[in-house]
């Protein structure tokens, strides 16, 4: 017997239409709650909501995440274990640069990326604070870097990039000066001294620091843990955000949401709901 066939489930028409007017333009921040008893049919519906998403939505991205399948257990062992298997299912890697890096600096290894690394990308986060998209294209212009040529789509991606081309051709200072110039109330020049006081990041170096090194965040105290889970969490909902600016929509499921790990909950409750007030998420299902 086929997992999809239809005849054996209960008809979930109704929920099925329910959902798709959650994809409608119209429709802003939603959440949807499925009860029923255990074999009814509520993972085949889900499974189906993430296949409307491939057609009705144009091809939202959708995480699927199931709560009583061992294998998503086995990635769910703590709560950057679930960031990062949402950040997966999503499959948009591009978006998700500035978490990763947030993830590599804040995981127990901090060797795994170069100290320069790690600058370079302090740098592009300040930077990411006080530029919008557009201001920083337009600073971009008259530095005469070609903005397009800049990779990434968000606006960490290109502000990461561009310390990076300016560090490449060891013009850092003319890029602190014009920073400095732009926006005077931040102090610049640490910045650079500390990147300038560390060795040349490597070009397999400059690609580690945007991927995840899958290092867990091990061997810290209650408070740095907490410290850190809100550095990624934050992270994570702004990478969100960006996708959500350029697609329009993106769907998360859960399946079998009660037999999530408590921390799991912790996060979905007291993270993720919250975060659908965010103006910026406002496309999220």
């Amino acid at each position: 017997m086929s997992l999809f066939e239809e005849k054996f489930f209960v008809d979930r028409e109704r929920k099925l239409r329910g959902f798709e007017k959650l994809l409608q333009p119209a429709t802003r921040q939603s959440v949807m709650l499925i009860e029923a008893a255990e074999k009814m049919g509520k993972t085949w519906l889900i499974i189906k909501m993430q296949r409307i998403c491939q057609t009705i939505a144009a091809g939202a991205p959708a995480a699927r995440i199931d709560f009583r399948n061992p294998l998503d257990m086995l990635k769910l062992t703590d709560h950057l274990g679930l960031i990062r298997l949402l950040r997966d299912r999503l499959e948009q890697p591009e978006y998700f640069a500035q978490l990763n890096m947030v993830i590599n600096r804040v995981t127990a290894n901090q060797s795994a990326a170069s100290p320069g690394s790690r600058h370079l990308a302090a740098l592009a986060e300040q930077i990411q604070k006080v530029f919008t998209l557009a201001e920083l294209e337009r600073f971009a212009r008259f530095s005469d870097v070609e903005f397009e040529n800049l990779e990434g789509t968000t606006l960490f991606s290109k502000c990461f990039s561009l310390v990076g081309y300016y560090f490449r051709r060891q013009t850092l200072p003319d890029l602190i000066l014009r920073l400095s110039q732009e926006r005077s109330a931040v102090n610049w020049q640490p910045f650079a001294d500390r990147i300038l006081t560390t060795p040349v990041m490597t070009e397999a170096e400059s690609i580690t620091a945007v991927t995840d090194q899958n290092l867990r965040l091990v061997g810290v105290s209650e408070a740095e843990q907490q410290h850190a889970e809100r550095q990624i969490n934050e992270a994570f909902f702004q990478c969100l955000a960006a996708l959500l600016a350029d697609k329009r929509q993106v769907v998360l499921l859960f399946d079998a949401y009660e037999a999530a790990p408590e921390e799991d909950q912790g996060f979905i409750t007291g993270h993720w709901l919250p975060y659908l007030l965010d103006e910026s998420l406002r496309e999220l299902v």
